[in-house]
Protein backbone atom coordinates (compact mmCIF):
# COMPACT_ATOMS: atom_id res chain seq x y z
CA UNK A 1 0.00 0.00 0.00
CA UNK A 2 0.60 3.90 -0.18
CA UNK A 3 2.69 4.93 3.01
CA UNK A 4 2.24 7.86 4.11
CA UNK A 5 4.76 11.66 4.44
CA UNK A 6 4.70 14.62 4.26
CA UNK A 7 6.77 17.01 1.58
CA UNK A 8 9.02 18.94 4.13
CA UNK A 9 9.84 15.90 6.13
CA UNK A 10 11.45 14.00 2.60
CA UNK A 11 12.88 17.56 1.58
CA UNK A 12 14.75 17.01 4.44
CA UNK A 13 15.68 13.48 3.97
CA UNK A 14 17.10 14.32 0.55
CA UNK A 15 19.24 17.15 1.67
CA UNK A 16 20.23 14.77 4.51
CA UNK A 17 21.01 12.09 1.95
CA UNK A 18 22.74 14.37 -0.78
CA UNK A 19 25.40 15.37 2.10
CA UNK A 20 25.95 11.86 3.17
CA UNK A 21 27.02 11.33 -0.76
CA UNK A 22 29.18 14.13 -0.76
CA UNK A 23 31.27 13.13 2.41
CA UNK A 24 31.73 9.38 1.10
CA UNK A 25 32.50 11.27 -2.20
CA UNK A 26 35.33 13.18 -0.92
CA UNK A 27 36.30 10.28 1.44
CA UNK A 28 36.39 7.85 -1.36
CA UNK A 29 37.30 10.04 -4.18
CA UNK A 30 34.34 9.27 -6.05
CA UNK A 31 34.37 10.46 -9.91
CA UNK A 32 32.02 12.22 -11.40
CA UNK A 33 28.91 11.58 -11.74
CA UNK A 34 29.61 8.33 -9.31
CA UNK A 35 26.65 9.48 -7.10
CA UNK A 36 24.01 9.46 -9.97
CA UNK A 37 20.96 7.46 -9.71
CA UNK A 38 20.18 7.06 -13.42
CA UNK A 39 23.19 7.41 -15.93
CA UNK A 40 21.15 9.47 -17.80
CA UNK A 41 21.05 12.15 -15.58
CA UNK A 42 23.99 13.40 -16.27
CA UNK A 43 21.93 14.80 -19.19
CA UNK A 44 19.51 17.24 -17.01
CA UNK A 45 19.46 19.60 -14.26
CA UNK A 46 17.44 21.46 -12.04
CA UNK A 47 16.21 25.23 -13.43
CA UNK A 48 18.11 27.31 -10.86
CA UNK A 49 15.32 29.75 -10.89
CA UNK A 50 12.45 27.27 -9.87
CA UNK A 51 14.24 25.24 -7.80
CA UNK A 52 15.25 28.72 -5.52
CA UNK A 53 11.67 30.13 -5.45
CA UNK A 54 8.91 29.57 -3.00
CA UNK A 55 8.11 26.63 -3.05
CA UNK A 56 11.27 25.43 -4.57
CA UNK A 57 10.37 22.88 -7.67
CA UNK A 58 12.30 21.02 -10.06
CA UNK A 59 11.90 21.80 -13.08
CA UNK A 60 13.79 19.53 -15.56
CA UNK A 61 15.93 21.07 -18.69
CA UNK A 62 19.65 20.00 -20.22
CA UNK A 63 22.60 20.40 -18.95
CA UNK A 64 26.06 21.01 -20.37
CA UNK A 65 25.95 17.34 -21.50
CA UNK A 66 22.60 17.18 -23.28
CA UNK A 67 23.66 16.90 -27.19
CA UNK A 68 21.31 18.45 -29.56
CA UNK A 69 17.64 20.51 -29.34
CA UNK A 70 16.26 19.74 -26.09
CA UNK A 71 12.61 19.58 -26.45
CA UNK A 72 11.18 19.06 -22.84
CA UNK A 73 7.54 18.28 -22.31
CA UNK A 74 6.11 15.78 -25.01
CA UNK A 75 2.86 16.69 -24.62
CA UNK A 76 1.11 13.50 -25.59
CA UNK A 77 -1.92 14.19 -27.73
CA UNK A 78 -4.04 11.35 -28.81
CA UNK A 79 -5.43 13.47 -31.66
CA UNK A 80 -2.52 13.29 -33.42
CA UNK A 81 -3.53 10.12 -35.42
CA UNK A 82 -7.35 9.32 -34.63
CA UNK A 83 -6.90 5.91 -36.12
CA UNK A 84 -5.44 3.80 -32.88
CA UNK A 85 -4.00 1.61 -34.80
CA UNK A 86 -2.07 3.88 -36.57
CA UNK A 87 -0.95 5.81 -33.32
CA UNK A 88 2.86 4.79 -32.73
CA UNK A 89 5.83 6.22 -30.57
CA UNK A 90 8.29 7.93 -32.56
CA UNK A 91 11.87 9.63 -30.91
CA UNK A 92 12.15 13.55 -31.91
CA UNK A 93 13.04 12.63 -35.62
CA UNK A 94 10.03 10.42 -36.63
CA UNK A 95 11.98 7.23 -36.02
CA UNK A 96 8.71 4.82 -35.22
CA UNK A 97 9.93 3.21 -31.94
CA UNK A 98 8.65 -0.19 -30.41
CA UNK A 99 9.34 -2.27 -27.45
CA UNK A 100 12.05 -1.86 -26.06
CA UNK A 101 14.00 -2.25 -22.35
CA UNK A 102 15.20 1.24 -22.31
CA UNK A 103 14.02 4.45 -21.16
CA UNK A 104 12.09 6.98 -23.34
CA UNK A 105 14.46 9.80 -24.13
CA UNK A 106 13.64 13.84 -24.24
CA UNK A 107 11.14 14.47 -27.79
CA UNK A 108 9.93 10.45 -27.70
CA UNK A 109 6.23 11.34 -29.02
CA UNK A 110 3.15 9.93 -30.23
CA UNK A 111 2.80 9.79 -34.19
CA UNK A 112 1.22 8.37 -37.20
CA UNK A 113 2.60 4.90 -38.57
CA UNK A 114 2.18 3.52 -42.32
CA UNK A 115 0.98 0.13 -40.71
CA UNK A 116 -1.52 -1.07 -38.74
CA UNK A 117 0.05 -2.15 -35.15
CA UNK A 118 -0.46 -5.25 -33.78
CA UNK A 119 0.05 -7.38 -30.66
CA UNK A 120 2.77 -5.97 -28.09
CA UNK A 121 3.66 -2.92 -30.61
CA UNK A 122 -0.38 -1.96 -30.32
CA UNK A 123 0.27 -2.44 -26.40
CA UNK A 124 3.44 0.10 -26.71
CA UNK A 125 1.33 2.75 -27.98
CA UNK A 126 -0.99 2.70 -24.64
CA UNK A 127 2.02 2.28 -22.79
CA UNK A 128 3.83 5.64 -23.91
CA UNK A 129 0.29 7.05 -23.50
CA UNK A 130 -0.10 6.43 -20.09
CA UNK A 131 3.75 6.94 -19.30
CA UNK A 132 4.90 10.37 -21.64
CA UNK A 133 2.19 12.39 -19.45
CA UNK A 134 3.18 11.08 -15.96
CA UNK A 135 6.48 11.86 -17.32
CA UNK A 136 5.75 15.40 -17.78
CA UNK A 137 3.85 15.65 -15.06
CA UNK A 138 7.34 15.06 -13.14
CA UNK A 139 9.49 16.34 -14.88
CA UNK A 140 8.57 19.79 -15.69
CA UNK A 141 4.94 20.74 -13.97
CA UNK A 142 6.27 20.78 -10.28
CA UNK A 143 5.28 24.14 -10.21
CA UNK A 144 2.11 23.27 -10.57
CA UNK A 145 1.50 20.29 -8.17
CA UNK A 146 2.82 22.54 -5.31
CA UNK A 147 0.32 24.78 -6.20
CA UNK A 148 -2.85 23.12 -5.73
CA UNK A 149 -1.25 21.54 -2.15
CA UNK A 150 -3.07 20.39 0.21
CA UNK A 151 -5.01 18.95 -3.19
CA UNK A 152 -3.00 16.14 -5.32
CA UNK A 153 -5.32 16.21 -7.93
CA UNK A 154 -2.40 16.27 -10.74
CA UNK A 155 -0.37 14.28 -9.03
CA UNK A 156 -3.00 11.43 -8.30
CA UNK A 157 -4.40 11.98 -12.09
CA UNK A 158 -0.84 11.21 -13.65
CA UNK A 159 0.49 8.54 -11.23
CA UNK A 160 -2.44 6.48 -10.72
CA UNK A 161 -1.22 3.62 -13.02
CA UNK A 162 1.98 3.52 -10.80
CA UNK A 163 -0.42 2.86 -7.63
CA UNK A 164 -2.98 0.67 -9.44
CA UNK A 165 -0.04 -1.46 -10.61
CA UNK A 166 1.91 -1.37 -7.47
CA UNK A 167 4.75 0.02 -8.89
CA UNK A 168 7.43 1.57 -6.77
CA UNK A 169 5.97 0.57 -3.67
CA UNK A 170 9.18 -0.63 -1.87
CA UNK A 171 10.41 1.99 1.21
CA UNK A 172 13.26 3.74 0.30
CA UNK A 173 16.52 2.37 0.32
CA UNK A 174 19.98 2.80 -0.74
CA UNK A 175 21.51 0.90 -3.34
CA UNK A 176 24.97 -0.75 -2.84
CA UNK A 177 23.93 -0.38 1.10
CA UNK A 178 25.06 2.81 2.61
CA UNK A 179 27.18 3.86 -0.46
CA UNK A 180 24.62 4.15 -3.42
CA UNK A 181 22.23 6.22 -4.52
CA UNK A 182 19.06 6.64 -2.81
CA UNK A 183 15.58 4.87 -4.57
CA UNK A 184 12.78 6.30 -3.71
CA UNK A 185 9.30 4.92 -3.84
CA UNK A 186 5.71 6.30 -5.03
CA UNK A 187 4.82 8.16 -1.87
CA UNK A 188 8.22 10.38 -1.18
CA UNK A 189 8.78 10.73 -4.37
CA UNK A 190 5.74 13.08 -4.71
CA UNK A 191 7.61 14.96 -1.73
CA UNK A 192 10.57 15.77 -4.06
CA UNK A 193 8.62 17.02 -6.85
CA UNK A 194 6.41 19.33 -5.18
CA UNK A 195 9.41 20.37 -2.23
CA UNK A 196 12.70 20.44 -3.34
CA UNK A 197 14.33 22.14 -0.43
CA UNK A 198 16.37 24.15 -2.81
CA UNK A 199 18.32 21.24 -3.47
CA UNK A 200 18.75 19.26 -7.15
CA UNK A 201 16.66 16.37 -7.15
CA UNK A 202 16.18 15.73 -10.63
CA UNK A 203 18.19 12.37 -10.32
CA UNK A 204 16.44 10.86 -7.68
CA UNK A 205 13.06 11.67 -10.20
CA UNK A 206 14.42 10.86 -13.03
CA UNK A 207 15.45 7.20 -11.59
CA UNK A 208 12.18 6.46 -10.31
CA UNK A 209 10.56 7.09 -13.55
CA UNK A 210 13.07 4.94 -15.53
CA UNK A 211 12.46 2.20 -12.68
CA UNK A 212 8.92 3.10 -12.75
CA UNK A 213 8.40 2.76 -16.54
CA UNK A 214 10.42 -0.69 -16.71
CA UNK A 215 8.21 -2.31 -14.07
CA UNK A 216 5.08 -0.90 -15.97
CA UNK A 217 6.80 -2.08 -19.34
CA UNK A 218 6.70 -5.99 -18.15
CA UNK A 219 3.22 -6.33 -17.03
CA UNK A 220 2.28 -4.37 -20.29
CA UNK A 221 3.86 -6.93 -22.79
CA UNK A 222 3.84 -10.56 -23.03
CA UNK A 223 7.10 -11.20 -23.12
CA UNK A 224 10.21 -10.77 -20.43
CA UNK A 225 11.42 -7.05 -21.82
CA UNK A 226 14.11 -6.93 -19.16
CA UNK A 227 15.93 -8.64 -16.30
CA UNK A 228 15.62 -8.40 -13.05
CA UNK A 229 12.41 -6.38 -13.63
CA UNK A 230 9.86 -8.68 -15.33
CA UNK A 231 10.77 -11.65 -12.96
CA UNK A 232 10.61 -9.31 -9.89
CA UNK A 233 7.16 -8.02 -11.30
CA UNK A 234 5.51 -11.50 -12.01
CA UNK A 235 6.45 -12.79 -8.43
CA UNK A 236 4.66 -9.08 -7.02
CA UNK A 237 1.73 -9.52 -9.39
CA UNK A 238 0.97 -13.54 -9.37
CA UNK A 239 0.74 -13.29 -13.31
CA UNK A 240 3.92 -14.79 -15.57
CA UNK A 241 5.94 -12.69 -17.61
CA UNK A 242 3.93 -14.29 -20.77
CA UNK A 243 0.36 -12.96 -19.62
CA UNK A 244 -0.76 -9.03 -19.84
CA UNK A 245 -2.11 -8.03 -16.55
CA UNK A 246 -5.31 -5.33 -16.81
CA UNK A 247 -4.02 -2.92 -13.51
CA UNK A 248 -3.23 -0.18 -16.04
CA UNK A 249 -7.02 -0.21 -17.60
CA UNK A 250 -8.10 1.93 -15.12
CA UNK A 251 -6.07 4.08 -14.93
CA UNK A 252 -6.20 4.74 -18.84
CA UNK A 253 -9.63 5.29 -19.15
CA UNK A 254 -9.14 7.97 -16.00
CA UNK A 255 -6.73 9.56 -17.74
CA UNK A 256 -7.93 9.80 -20.97
CA UNK A 257 -11.75 9.45 -20.47
CA UNK A 258 -12.07 6.31 -22.84
CA UNK A 259 -11.14 2.06 -22.70
CA UNK A 260 -7.76 1.56 -24.02
CA UNK A 261 -7.40 -0.51 -27.38
CA UNK A 262 -5.96 -3.93 -27.14
CA UNK A 263 -5.02 -6.73 -29.20
CA UNK A 264 -6.97 -9.53 -30.43
CA UNK A 265 -6.66 -12.34 -28.63
CA UNK A 266 -3.88 -14.39 -29.84
CA UNK A 267 -2.76 -11.75 -32.08
CA UNK A 268 1.19 -11.01 -32.12
CA UNK A 269 3.35 -8.05 -33.37
CA UNK A 270 4.78 -8.20 -37.07
CA UNK A 271 8.24 -8.27 -35.53
CA UNK A 272 7.35 -11.77 -32.84
CA UNK A 273 5.25 -13.33 -35.98
CA UNK A 274 4.00 -16.59 -35.29
CA UNK A 275 4.80 -18.39 -32.42
CA UNK A 276 7.46 -15.57 -31.66
CA UNK A 277 8.62 -14.50 -28.00
CA UNK A 278 9.40 -11.13 -28.33
CA UNK A 279 9.85 -8.07 -30.90
CA UNK A 280 13.11 -9.34 -32.06
CA UNK A 281 15.06 -6.47 -33.89
CA UNK A 282 12.43 -4.04 -32.30
CA UNK A 283 13.74 -0.30 -31.99
CA UNK A 284 13.98 1.46 -28.66
CA UNK A 285 15.06 4.97 -27.76
CA UNK A 286 18.87 4.71 -27.21
CA UNK A 287 18.39 6.43 -23.97
CA UNK A 288 21.29 8.57 -24.95
CA UNK A 289 19.73 11.92 -24.33
CA UNK A 290 17.37 10.33 -21.56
Amino acid sequence: GEETSTPKVYALAMRTHTSLSLLFCIAVACLPGQTQGSANGLLYQCNAADLAATPSTCTFEASSSFVGTFQGRSNADLSVEPDVRKRGVCDKSGKQLLPAPKPFEDGVKLCSVSSDLMGDDLIWSRYAELLLPLRDALMYRGKEMAAELPATSLWDKYTQVFKDCDIKTTPDYRKDGDKGPWVYSYSSVKALVVDAGNTDTHNGILQFIEEGSMELACLMVSYNIKEPECSDMAERSGLPTTTRSTCWHAAYKSLWGIDPTLPDDGEVSAQQGPGGSGSSGSSGSSGSSG
